[in-house]
């Protein structure tokens, strides 16, 4: 089960790089929070070059909580106006 997170939270991912709503990368965190499966190393730095800072630890569980706490800053900064339903 938990391997459908994590292509749910990669596959959310993808989407919103290329447009769709962060509110689905947010669904798709929230689903490998608890995943201690380990992310491959080319997906990590994909990831930090994504929000622009460092992932610290090794799992799917330590990339979702750096993508939620990135897009919690990332709409608070621009006043949540691109995406009103964005909550942590």
């Amino acid at each position: 089960m938990m391997m459908d997170a994590t292509i749910d939270f990669l596959a959310a991912l993808c989407m919103y790089q290329v447009g769709a709503d962060p509110e689905e990368l947010l669904q798709a965190c929230g689903k490998v929070l608890d995943c201690d499966e380990p992310l491959q190393v080319e997906m990590r730095l994909e990831l930090e070059d994504l929000v622009g800072r460092t992932i610290r630890g090794e799992t799917y569980a330590d990339a979702a909580h750096a993508v939620r706490q990135w897009l919690g800053q990332r709409y608070r900064v621009r006043g949540a106006t691109s995406s009103p339903t964005v909550q942590l």
